[in-house]
This record gives structure tokens, sequence and C-alpha cells, in this order.
């Protein structure tokens, strides 16, 4: 490998920041904040989990603000600063770490998993890097196989390898495509096979540092978790309880902790294309097909998709206590982020409407 050698993530407390609501214009008259802050009314309360709310324009946050409480015990508001998990969003940065060790020829897209992995079965036909990337490997979940063991907490990622090889596999690998918690996880267990370290090790180094997300980390240990915003599920009779997280405590498919102003010079990266090579930009956005040459809607961790006519790259997903939802417009240069700690918000309507407002009438219906 060519580049700098990947150094330990930093783990930096994010503080300070008041939300920042740069000039916007109208939209059909309102204010576009005005409407914003609307559809967020509801978790803007000081004993209320929320939202935290990005739109990025050229690479710039155009909107950033904060809706109810990072930590509604800790009397602790959200801002653009405030770490979340990211939930399933987390694939995204996994699949990312894949096409750069892709880019710079570590891996293959076709390469049996097993020469990394020898803990898992021989299977014909194999199971590939590509497999895992666009979620036709077969793998059971990850969770559901660990939940049935009846299995403690654990950080041990090759506790849940072992259990997955263990486990019988949903299809044959590469005939259709099975959505799976296992996929990216045992991706990023790869990876940190590839260069000798843990996904949560070496993924500062060589993809969150370069692209200036300075707060950004993979957290695959309880004792390495960074300061940022509890996650909440609702009660029954009303009023929020901290999440206790009953799951494996790993980082691939879940486990990265980032904030709204990380994610906009992600996404600046990615408009600019650097710092990387134009190749690992292209994996990024590569679909996939089946065996059988069906064409597969999804990239590296995000949907391919259209949404009123314009392409779009997005993911919504929810774990742990947490729920992120993003979408991608490249044609427009643009991209709605919403992180939240609170569960049970579905972040896609969400998400949909902020993208209804700043694209405007200027698009199909």
């Amino acid at each position: 490998m060519s580049r700098r050698k990947p150094s330990y993530f930093r783990m930096l407390l994010a503080v300070g920041g008041l939300s920042a609501i740069l000039p916007l214009g109208t939209v059909f008259g309102k204010p576009l904040q005005s409407e914003i802050d609307r559809l967020f009314a509801k978790w803007d309360r000081p004993e209320s989990p929320g939202c935290a709310v990005g739109v990025i324009q050229d690479g710039e946050l155009v909107f950033e603000k904060g809706y109810g409480m990072a930590d509604v015990e800790g009397g602790k508001a959200i801002d653009g600063r405030t770490l979340f998990n990211a939930a399933t969003l987390s694939r995204y940065f996994t699949g990312a770490a894949a096409a750069w060790l892709i880019d710079n020829g570590a891996i293959h897209l076709g390469d049996n998993i097993r020469v990394c992995v020898p803990e898992m079965p021989r299977v014909e036909p194999a199971i590939t890097v590509e497999d895992l990337i666009y979620h036709t490997s077969g793998l059971a979940d990850y969770t559901a196989v660990w939940k049935k063991s009846g299995m403690g907490e654990t950080d041990d990622a090759l506790e849940i390898v072992d259990l997955l090889a263990e486990a019988r596999l949903q299809f044959v690998p590469g005939r259709r495509v099975g959505v799976s918690r296992g996929n990216y996880f045992m991706l990023g267990f790869v990876s940190g096979r590839v260069v000798s370290a843990s996904l949560a090790e070496w993924a500062e180094g060589v993809i969150f540092g370069p692209a200036g997300m300075e707060s950004t980390v993979f957290c695959d240990h309880p004792e390495k978790m960074p300061a940022g915003a509890v996650g909440y599920k609702p009660k029954l009779f009303g009023g929020y309880a901290r999440a206790v997280n009953p799951l494996p405590r790993i980082a691939g498919d879940v486990g990265l902790y980032t904030n709204l102003v990380d994610l906009a010079a992600w996404e600046k990266s990615v408009m600019e294309r650097k710092p990387n090579t134009a190749g690992f930009y292209d994996l990024l956005e590569r679909t996939g097909k089946t065996e059988g040459g069906r064409p597969i809607d999804y990239a590296f961790g995000l949907d391919v998709g259209k949404y009123r006519g314009l392409k779009v790259f997005s993911h919504f997903g929810r774990a742990n206590g947490f729920s992120a939802g993003m979408m991608r417009f490249p044609e427009k240069r643009m991209t709605v982020i919403c992180l939240s700690n609170l569960e049970s918000i579905q972040t896609a309507p969400f998400v949909k409407k902020v993208a209804d407002l700043y694209l405007g009438r200027d698009w199909e219906r």
C-alpha cells in the first residue's frame, strides 16, 4: 500500500458550536427554515430526544440545525457537531473502506472470502467480496444467529464469524439479493484481516482523516465509545427510555459515530473526487448484478434509484436507539441528511420532505 500508515482513530469530544442557519431563501413564498422547523417541531423540546438535520449544497452545509436533546437527562441539546451512532448507514463507510482496498489492489471483487477468512466453510460457488457488497452472499443475519446461540454480550468479531460459519446459507451465493446484516459485518472483518487491524483501528487513517472527518470513528468496544448523543426508545405509556444495546458490539454493519459537519466534509470529498483516485469514487457508485445478470440497484452501502426523476443515492436505517437517513442528488450537487437518537423515528419521509423543499418546482413530479 502506498498510502500513509493508518493511525489509530482519534476520539474527539464534539463540543460547542451553535447550530448555524445560513441564508436559505423561500419556497412558495415561505422561508425554508420555518418549513423545516415545522417538520421537526414534535421533537424540538427539552424533554425529548430528536434529530440533527443538514442540507449540503456544492460541498457546503447550507442548512444545519438540531432539534431536541442529545442527552435528555443531562440537558445537552443537539447541534451540528453532536456525534450520533449512524445505525446501518455505517455500511456505506464500511463499503468505502473496502473500495479503498480494492482501488489499491489489496483485494479484488472476485476474491473468495476464505482467502482472508479461512474459518468460513468451503461452498460452491464461493462467497466473494462482491457478494458481500451487493448482498448476494446468502449469509445469515449475524444478530439472528447470535441471539439463537444464547451468547452474551461480545465485542469479539471472531466469535460471530464462527457462528456465521456454522449457520446454513440462505441461498446459493450470487443467485439473488438477500439483504442481511451478515454481509457488511463480514465485509468489515475481511477488510480488517487484509490490513491486520480492525476496521475501527485503520479506517481513520485512510477514510476519515483524508476526507477531513475529524470526529468520525468506528467503535468496536464499549470503552472506546465516543461522547455523543444517547440513544432512546419510546416508553409504552409516554416518555423515553435509554436504549439498551443487547447486540454484539462490532463495527461493520453498524458502529459508525459521526455528525453533520463530518458528513458534509465527506460529501465534499465525493463531489470533488479527492483526495483519493477517480477509481475509488467510481467504485462507490458501482452497482452490481446477480449471477444471472439481473441488475442490482445498490452500490457500496447505498441504494441507487430515482426520486422525482432525479438519480439518488440513499440509505435509511435504525439500530440500537438511533436512526439515520440520507439522500444524495448528484445532478443537483445536493445531499440531505437526518441523524436521530430516537430509534422510532422513520427518517425517510422527513429527508424526502426536506429534499422537496430545496428542490422546489424545478424537477419532475
